[in-house]
Parts: C-alpha cells; structure tokens; sequence
C-alpha cells in the first residue's frame, strides 16, 4: 500500500494507529493482545509512532509503571487523510472478486458462524 509508504507508515504501524485512536489510552499489553502481537512489536511499533509524532506514551497519576497510548492531533489528522485512501485500495480490492466468490465466501463464513453457535450453546 503505497499510500502508507508515503507517510513513512507500515501495515503494522497503521494497525497499531487505528487501533490506539479506537481506544485512547489502551495500555501496550491490551494493544499487543488486540493486534495479536507480541509486546516487543508492541514497543517496536509505537516506538515508531513517538518517533513520528503520532502517537504520545502517558503514565497515569496512579500507577507510574504503567503507560497508556493516545493518538496525537497529528495522528488523527494522519488517520482523516488515510482513511479514505484505505477505503478506496480495499472497495477496489473487493471489486476483483467475482460474485460467486462472494456467494460462496459468505456461505462458508454462515456455516463456521453456525457451529460457532453451537459450540457455545452447547457449552
């Protein structure tokens, strides 16, 4: 995704971005849980974010071990601009897959939803 490229961003780092604006304050663990990644690509990543202004790391009053993440101003400037580009690369994306491919897609992802279900019902 060249777009990111051109803002010095990586997947992953947007990943983390989206995330952190979604839940200002996450601490880095709840961050490496979400993006299913481990706490040093945690703190590589936003490590990476600090560096770009992006991102500030704040200890709260209470506990000075802790951290939690928040977007900067510039940050979710960052995010107004590239949402859209993102939502534009992925509407084109989708565009290639072919309607039976959808169906089916759709179909396959019901039935694994269904025995989800099931699973947990029966639990």
């Amino acid at each position: 995704m060249s777009f990111l490229k051109q803002r010095g961003l990586s997947d992953g780092r947007m990943g983390a971005l989206l995330a952190i604006s979604a839940a200002p304050g996450i601490t880095p663990t709840e961050l490496a849980d979400q993006l299913e990644v481990t706490r040093a690509t945690v703190t590589s990543l936003t490590e990476g974010l600090v560096k770009q202004g992006l991102i500030s790391r704040e200890m709260p009053a209470g506990d000075r071990r802790a951290l939690s993440l928040k977007t900067t101003e510039t940050g979710e400037q960052v995010l107004d601009d590239l949402i859209p580009e993102l939502l534009e690369w992925l509407t084109g994306k989708a565009s290639e897959i072919l309607e039976q491919e959808r169906t089916l897609t759709w179909d396959v992802l019901e039935r694994l939803q269904r025995g989800l279900d099931e699973t947990d019902a029966s639990s």
